[in-house]
């Protein structure tokens, strides 16, 4: 039987309005609570997408802030086990910036991983690597001063490198189908940069547009590169919108050749993508048919066979966002769920087939958004996100039991 539950942040909502716009929210809720909805930013315009657990037990956050008109942030926030704020640092310039990922390492310094816009206005991806306390270290910056490079996430992988899963129209020649390629740079933990050399070649597309998503590692060595593109499948399996596509990466950044297509017969996203138990993967994302939006989910062994291809049964319209293994078995899903013409965050329980299980809802009356989603060894469940309280947006941390829920 499924089980679907709202929660609303009214009480909250309240809370800040009360306080005042320059109260810190990181500590609004009651300390030491197992469970919890924590806000944080001051002045202005803040959101979050990405989350780690560190070796403390605490987590650390990354995401953008804005105050008046000034340019955007990559901001970093560290908080303890009960998501008490603990310090922040932003890290700026006179353009935009926004933090998109992180990766925590064994030392406890972490790596940054933002979309930055540079003096011609184009898209660069900036890297930013840190001590334990988010103090900057190094930059660096994937890119060209007349192109647009984005990034989607920052994969650490067995041999120490950074993998990056993003985009790229620096071609050839952009004509109207083909406008972006694939784009994978590879960059060691001092940042050096590893993109259209001997050791790695890192670009793959054809004539469509073409975007990554995420990036794993198999159990070889080698990688799988997870995206979208509007590329027509030879066999006319689906069709010529956009389809959630696999490419096949040896070791040094080189297509094995050709692109593996999945999906439904309309328009699908891919979203995130979960290296399960068995050496497999779980893809989330999402599936548009007109105005209505559906999460899809599948699951490929290590060969790329498919073990299951389903759009999940909910009665709302959902665009997926992020997917982790569940402890118990099956997976959890965090995505943004249109209620009455604005965005709540989402979660969802499905089994090992992409049953829905369970799903919940967070959120209030404006727009709230879903970002990454990590799970405990103990089954709880911790997400970042971003909600609106009073005319201005949060990043917002959500940490739940197992089953989505926050009872004592």
């Amino acid at each position: 039987m499924k089980i679907a539950i709202n929660i609303t942040w009214r009480t909250a909502a309240l809370f800040w309005i009360f306080f005042g716009a320059s109260c810190s929210l990181g500590n609004v809720e009651p300390r030491f609570e197992a469970y919890f909805v924590k806000y944080y930013g001051e002045d202005g315009n803040q959101s979050g997408s990405d989350v780690k657990q560190t070796a403390d037990g605490g987590y650390v956050l990354i995401g953008s802030t804005q105050v008046d008109n000034e340019a955007s942030q990559v901001l970093l926030v560290k908080v303890d086990e009960e998501g008490n704020q603990q310090w922040q640092r932003s890290f700026g310039g006179e353009r935009n910036k926004a933090g998109v990922a992180l990766v925590v390492l064994a030392d406890g310094s972490m790596v940054l991983a933002a979309n930055s816009e540079n003096e011609n206005g184009r898209q660069d991806i900036l890297l930013i690597k840190t001590n334990a306390l988010g103090e900057e270290q190094k930059r660096l910056i994937l890119g060209t001063p007349v192109s647009d490079e984005t990034i989607e996430d920052l994969t650490l992988t067995d041999e120490g490198r950074l993998l990056i899963s993003g985009t790229s129209n620096d071609i050839d020649e952009i004509t109207d189908k083909n406008t972006y390629d694939f784009y994978f740079p590879r960059a060691d933990l001092d940042l050096v940069s590893e993109i259209n050399t001997a050791s790695w070649l890192g670009r793959y597309g054809i004539d469509a547009e073409d975007r990554l998503s995420a990036g794993v590692q198999k159990e070889d060595g080698e990688f799988l590169m997870f995206g979208t593109s509007n590329a027509t499948p030879p066999d006319g399996s689906q069709l010529e919108s956009t389809n959630i596509v696999v490419i096949d990466v040896n070791s040094i950044g080189v297509s094995r050749g050709g692109i593996s297509y999945y999906g439904t017969r309309f328009s699908d996203k891919c979203s995130d993508v979960a290296l399960t138990s068995d050496g497999g993967f779980g893809i989330i994302g999402t599936s548009k048919n007109n105005n209505a939006s559906e999460a899809i989910f599948i699951r490929l062994r290590n060969d790329g066979s498919v073990i299951t291809q389903r759009t999940i049964d909910t009665n709302a319209n959902i665009d997926a966002e992020s997917i982790t293994e569940a402890v118990n078995g099956g997976f959890v899903i965090t995505g943004n769920q249109q209620v009455n013409g604005v965005n709540n965050i989402y979660l969802a329980k499905l089994d090992n087939l992409g049953n829905l299980i369970w799903e919940r809802s967070f959120g209030g009356i404006d727009e709230d958004r879903a970002g990454r989603i990590v799970q405990l060894n103990d089954g709880s469940l911790v997400f970042i996100g971003t909600v609106t309280l009073d005319k201005q947006t949060k990043m917002c941390l959500i940490k739940t039991d197992s089953n989505g829920e926050q009872k004592p």
